[in-house]
């Protein structure tokens, strides 16, 4: 039988080809920011195309502002950079929202929180590269790590856009933060100093990858997938691979457990969870094996002609839990598109239903992620870039208004008991993350509200920062850390 891979995910699979990609708006326009000639955002700069292409191309000057005497809450006093700066990183502080210090640079890049712990915060910043065509999705990654006390720039590491997005769990696990390079050593999976940016350790993509492509591409996936604190998990085309966070060391791997993400949705984040040392993980629930042929069509069957081996992870997809350490199924569970854990739950959707019509109602899903059992389902949807927000007992999502007004909902992890919900004319809408006894939202504004009864701590107005919007949201036990875009808007 032969058939061509688009051919057979359609009707394997059964996901449409053309369902609908949810893209975070700003990334939208991130996207077609890369398409036009990079200038900077307030002003010009001094920074200068690098001789290398392939070199990361940066100002490497940045400053740190120290907040005003009067309340940073002000718009006035909000993040404010000279010498033609422009807003990176800024540190608030968690219970009055004053601003603590800013971090400016000259980088036009989009830039994420990706974890913080109370010495570093870590951010990813992904620039246009001049080098690349009109045409081209050209881009240039760095992991930059910046002082969570003072805002200095500590160090930063060029890298490659990770394959399956920046995976879920501690960032800098057991002191190491696990990427993904392309350099002039070749394509490898690598383990930074998180307080120096040093490498530690290198395992080379081809150890890794064998023989096997992956859903017949030229190159097969070999990327970062979920980190815990002492295991860095990877999705391979042979299944997973466990890796010790400080050597390096293959600790097992699987071939049991295939990764098949369903979601059709393009965000910056991984598609599995984590809590404590487990990983939850959307996986295929059956795997074909074949050859590639001549003009890309897929063979399978019991007579094989020559040709590479390709593995086709195949769906209905279901979440599979698997032991960090040993790489053991601890149990396998319904479909759960993009989930995300906390405190003993695991919280995502099923898109399944995309491209239907009627369009069933938007649904928050909750697991319990010791047995894989399904508690209680309830009307919600997530935030923009696919994320949960989860803590303090509950999980904060966006509601359902019949009239399509946004705003935010609170359910209890135990029950799917309603705690509270904002009126739709608050206008306020995308939980980002729980801190503390407090949850972040932002969309344009970020505002803090108590996890108890959803009332404002505080809001910090779109307009502190026209041209270089609020884009992340993190934290660590002393601040709430806000990342800024740097690429220009276009519309």
């Amino acid at each position: 039988m032969v058939l061509f891979l688009s051919e057979r995910v359609v009707m394997r699979i059964g996901v449409a080809m053309a369902v609908v990609v949810r893209v975070r708006k700003s990334m939208v326009r991130f996207l077609a920011a890369v398409t036009v000639v990079v200038s900077a955002a307030c002003g010009t700069t001094d920074r200068t195309a690098s001789e290398d292409p392939g070199e990361l191309i940066t100002d490497t000057t940045v400053s740190v502002v120290a907040p005003s005497v009067e309340s940073s809450n002000d718009p006035s006093s909000g993040p404010v950079c000279e010498d033609n700066l422009v807003p990176t990183l800024a540190a608030l502080d968690p219970t009055t929202g004053e601003f603590q210090w800013t971090y400016c640079s000259a980088d036009l890049a989009w830039r994420e929180v990706r974890g913080a712990t109370d010495d570093i915060v870590y951010i990813d910043s992904t620039m246009p590269d001049p080098s690349a065509s009109a045409s081209e999705f050209g881009q240039l990654n760095a992991v930059v790590a910046v002082d969570s006390r003072s805002g200095e720039e500590l160090w930063r590491v060029p890298v490659v856009r990770q394959q399956l997005g920046w995976p879920l769990g501690p960032f800098a696990g057991s002191g190491v933060v696990v990427v993904a390079v392309d350099d002039d050593n070749g394509a490898a999976i690598v383990g930074l100093d998180a307080n120096s940016g040093d490498t530690i350790w290198r395992v080379a993509e081809a150890d890794l990858s064998g023989a096997a492509a992956s859903m017949g591409a030229p190159d097969p996936v070999v990327a970062p997938l979920a980190n815990t604190d002492e295991v860095a998990v990877l999705a391979v085309p042979s299944g997973l691979v466990g890796l010790d966070r400080v050597s390096g060391t293959q600790l097992w791997s699987s071939d049991e457990v295939f990764l098949l993400d369903e979601s059709g949705v393009g965000v910056a984040r991984g598609p599995a969870a984590v809590d404590g040392s487990t990983v939850m993980i959307p996986a295929a629930s059956e795997v074909v094996t074949g050859v590639v042929a001549d003009g890309g069509a897929i063979v399978s069957g019991p007579d094989l002609p020559p040709g590479d081996t390709v593995t086709i992870p195949m769906g209905p997809s279901r979440l599979i839990a698997v032991d960090a350490s040993t790489g053991a199924t601890l149990w396998q569970g319904p479909r759960l598109d993009h989930p995300t854990a906390a405190d003993g739950y695991v919280v995502g959707y099923d898109h399944s239903w995309m491209g239907s019509s009627p369009t069933p109602e938007w649904e928050v899903i909750v697991i319990d992620a010791r047995t894989g059992e399904q508690l209680w389902s309830r009307p919600g949807r997530e935030s923009y870039g696919d994320l949960w927000a989860i803590g303090d007992g509950a999980v904060y999502v966006n509601a359902i208004n019949d009239n399509s007004t946004p705003s935010v909902v609170a359910y209890e992890l135990e029950s799917g008991d309603e705690r509270w919900r904002l009126s739709p004319e608050s206008m306020l809408s995308e939980p980002q993350q729980v801190v503390d006894d407090g949850v972040a939202l932002l969309w344009n504004d970020l505002a803090m509200l108590s996890t108890t009864d959803g009332t404002t701590r505080w809001t910090i107005p779109a307009s502190v920062s026209p041209e270089t919007p609020m884009s992340s949201v993190g934290h660590n036990s002393a601040s709430v850390f806000v990342s800024f875009n740097g690429l220009q808007w276009t519309d």
